[in-house]
């Protein structure tokens, strides 16, 4: 009767151990499902560069599956000289579907006074040949509120004479 109760104790162990390991694993499948949903919904907004008459555009696009809201990019610092800060401040973007792209404007300020700068060229905020890299960031939410950071490195060109700066994208991170 003893050894009876001693298998009869450690098949229901062995039960329980295996109905806890397989409750465990269904909750992780369950974790990785809506993790896997939310990134094939989550929009991904990246910035192409280009010229045009008046000079430099940015152009953001959302090549995510989701909407995109609330676009914008933080004020990215260009220049300091001594106690003056120049930097550029983006004009945010309210709403961005998938698939789509807008421009995004932008002005120049020195130490919070708007400064349109005396030549067009000085409207670029890509770094020119000599200069260090800048990093920009676009900030965005999804339709359920979840805010994400997407860093961009732009690293001005190698060559004096090239035309072409390295903009490298660099992961999105929710925030």
């Amino acid at each position: 009767m003893v050894m009876a109760a001693w298998v009869q104790t450690i098949v229901l162990a062995v039960t329980a151990w295996f109905v806890w390991r397989y409750t465990k694993e269904t909750a992780n499948l369950g974790r990785a499902m809506v993790r896997q949903n939310e990134i094939s919904l989550r929009p991904v907004v990246v910035p192409t560069f280009d010229t045009s008459p008046e000079g430099l555009v940015c152009i953001l696009t959302n090549i995510g599956a989701g909407a995109a809201l609330n676009v914008r990019v933080e004020p990215l610092e260009i220049d300091r000289w001594e106690e003056v800060v120049h930097y550029i401040r983006f004009i945010p973007v309210g709403y961005l579907a998938s698939g789509k792209s807008s421009r995004i404007d932008f002005e120049r300020f020195a130490n919070e006074q708007r400064d349109p700068g005396p030549d067009p060229a000085f409207r670029s905020f890509l770094p020119e040949h000599g200069q260090k890299e800048r990093t920009m960031k676009v900030l965005f939410e999804n339709v359920e509120g979840t805010k994400y950071e997407h860093p961009i490195k732009l690293t001005p060109p190698s060559d004096k004479f090239a035309g072409n700066q390295n903009v490298d994208l660099l992961g999105i991170r929710k925030l």
